[in-house]
């Protein structure tokens, strides 16, 4: 690995590592940059800018807002650590109660709906946040542990515009939310 990005490196390419401080485990990235393969070298989001300015146009740009509606506190802070990580503004509401007035004041990109909220489920809120008053409608994205079959049904026909599997991968979940974002700016 540390070999092929000095490689890489040497050829012209941009390389970049997971600096020491925002690392869990400095394994690869530790050797790559001792062995001075690393270019740019940083946290997950500041890496993120490092991609996104490689490629404009490619990725969402680093203001793209995420409004994480979810009344559960761990999941809201989960996910707002996971998009924020991955370069996204995030913000969130705890809960059903008052989401449309916090999409109508910020305009998020997209807002992403836990299925499973109580008393009133996210497939009802996705279906109050199509309202034509809110303006611009953002991308709403259902979310949930709910199996991937089934929740795909529910979130047709609340009219989502995707659904997303709760993972414990972090990455992965920003990755999902990100492809979605990129896909809505083509």
């Amino acid at each position: 690995g540390a070999r092929g990005l000095l490689e890489l490196r040497r050829r012209g390419g941009a390389t970049f590592g997971q600096d020491e401080t925002s690392s869990l485990v400095y394994g690869t990235p530790g050797v790559a940059a001792q062995l001075g393969a690393v270019g740019k070298q940083g946290p997950p989001a500041a890496l993120a800018a490092y991609v996104a300015a490689l490629f404009p146009g490619s990725l969402p740009r680093a203001a793209s807002r995420v409004l994480v509606v979810d009344d559960s506190e761990v999941a809201r802070a989960w996910a707002e650590q996971a998009l924020a990580d991955a370069g996204l503004q995030v913000s969130t509401h705890d809960g059903p109660f008052g989401a449309r007035a916090r999409v109508r004041a910020e305009q998020p990109d997209l807002v992403l709906v836990d299925e499973s909220m109580q008393p009133l489920r996210g497939s009802r809120v996705c279906r109050l946040l199509r309202a034509p008053e809110l303006g611009r409608p953002p991308l709403v994205v259902l979310y949930s542990a709910v199996e991937g079959r089934e929740l795909a049904a529910v979130g047709a026909r609340a009219g989502a515009d995707a659904v997303i599997e709760k993972t414990a991968d972090a990455r992965e979940f920003a990755r999902q939310v990100i492809a979605l974002i990129a896909g809505m700016r083509r």
